[in-house]
């Protein structure tokens, strides 16, 4: 039996996982030389590294993404 997988859409602050929060503890630490984490970059590697087949993100302006980069830029001030 073939079964495609679906690949999750993340639109709603809920849609962002315990998992994919993870995801972007790991990812803060790419832009460590950068003055500043722009939103298409680090949305873009995120979905790119860790999204696969799991997780995808269509448009930069929704409720998962502003929860995904809160706690990417609340994780970036506790590191300094």
């Amino acid at each position: 039996m073939n079964r495609e997988m679906e690949i999750l859409i993340l639109r709603e602050a809920e849609d962002v996982t315990k998992a994919i929060l993870e995801s972007v503890r790991e990812c803060v630490e790419w832009f460590d030389d950068e003055p500043t984490m722009v939103t298409e970059d680090f949305i873009d590697r995120l979905c790119d590294s860790y999204g696969g087949d799991d997780f995808d993100i269509e448009n930069y302006d929704n409720p998962a993404v502003r929860k995904i980069m809160r706690e990417a830029r609340a994780i970036r001030r506790e590191g300094r």
